[in-house]
């Protein structure tokens, strides 16, 4: 759909939704108190440190309100936020009363085959079925993967503005305005509630905002990448969320390893062993491991973009970026943050670390709208 002036219309969108974040999470910050969503201590989340969980509403209101101000409604569009609307709900359900793993799955598959079913999906084989499938497995992974990474203060917040950032510039490369602006929107949101959210926190997504903000992301990498060759589309959705899905899926495999067999022993399963938690053991503060998170996820963010517009070319650089950096992990990124951090810390003549090491955002479950 093509838009009026689409890069001014973008541009104010994001504005208008980083504003909408700005003004709405300390209201909701206000509400949680008095509406119970209190991120407690309890056998599930055993390091609940008392803060509001209702970030992810206000989240959810800046981007969805901010891009209605500035793109007509479709099918799509109307699926994705409605489907988003519903995710957040059930997150809700979830940060207050607490539901089971399975039936958090189950109402998340039906989520994700509306959205599919409304025609955001890969392209990718000629047998449609095929697609749906790929897709549904698709968005679920990156909704939960999202959950997942949300483990530390400013985490999701970050890595989400980084990805919604890139996918607006591939949007806009095959001219999806409107996937554009979606993308734009969400950004903005995740800049607004990042200022709260940012070590220390004040208020927390809650497991509604991550898994809205994974839901989002996922279905709007698909429709970022619609157009393009079925490989490079690939790799052009899976760059910008390649630090939340590599992360899921290393933490899955090593739990796999340590004895967690069963399916439901793994969706269920908690511990401290995703990304922040490896980059606080190697010592670094929480605001250092935020900037090395941040600093992967704007190198992978980056490929996906160069990908989209260089195409083939730029895709055999992006293969050889990401096998390299599975291979070596998060060490080099923490070691540079670190590294420029302690050498700015010693030139400013502080002696030692202005934030260290930090309690954890809600503890998660590593399962589907959860994350452990």
């Amino acid at each position: 759909m093509m838009l009026e002036r689409p890069i001014i219309t973008i541009a104010a969108c994001a504005g208008v939704s980083l504003s909408l974040g700005v003004l709405l999470t300390p209201a909701m910050r206000s509400i949680a108190g008095r509406l119970g969503f209190i991120d407690r201590p309890n056998p599930r989340k055993p390091q609940g440190r008392g803060l509001p969980l209702l970030g992810g509403l206000a989240l959810y209101l800046a981007a969805v309100g901010a891009y209605l101000l500035f793109a007509p409604l479709d099918l799509r569009s109307i699926w994705l936020i409605g489907g988003g609307g519903g995710l957040l709900f059930l997150g809700l359900i979830d940060d207050r009363l607490a539901i089971s793993a399975r039936l958090r799955l189950m109402l998340q598959t039906a989520g994700a085959l509306g959205v599919v079913a409304a025609g955001i999906r890969f392209q990718w084989f000629p047998w449609e079925p095929a697609n749906y499938l790929i897709s549904i497995i698709w968005l679920l992974g990156v909704t939960n993967a999202i959950n997942c990474l949300d483990c530390a203060d400013g985490i999701a917040a970050g890595v989400g503005a980084v990805a919604a950032a890139a996918l607006c510039v591939i949007a806009a490369v095959y001219s999806h305005w409107a996937v554009a602006t979606m993308a734009a929107a969400l950004a903005g949101a995740c800049l607004g509630f990042l200022r709260y959210n940012y070590p220390p926190a004040s208020i927390f997504l809650g497991d509604a905002g991550s898994t809205v903000l994974g839901f989002l992301l996922g279905a709007l990498a698909m429709a970022a990448a619609r157009g393009a060759p079925p490989f490079t589309q690939a790799w052009v959705a899976a760059l910008p969320l390649a630090v939340p899905v590599w992360d899921i899926i290393v933490v899955h495999l090593r739990r796999h390893r340590a004895g967690l067999r069963k399916l439901r022993a793994l969706l269920e399963s908690n511990g401290r062993d995703h990304l922040p938690h490896r980059l606080f053991a190697r010592g670094l503060t929480a605001r250092e491991s935020a900037f090395a998170v941040y600093l992967m996820a704007a190198a992978f963010a980056g490929a996906g973009v160069v990908v989209a517009i260089d195409g083939i070319g730029a895709l055999l650089v992006a293969m050889e970026l990401t096998l390299l950096a599975l291979v070596t992990g998060e060490a080099p990124f923490g070691v540079l943050v670190s590294g420029v951090s302690r050498a700015w810390r010693r030139w400013r003549g502080e002696a030692g670390s202005p934030l260290g090491p930090m309690p954890e955002s809600p503890a998660r479950r590593s399962a589907p709208s959860a994350g452990g």
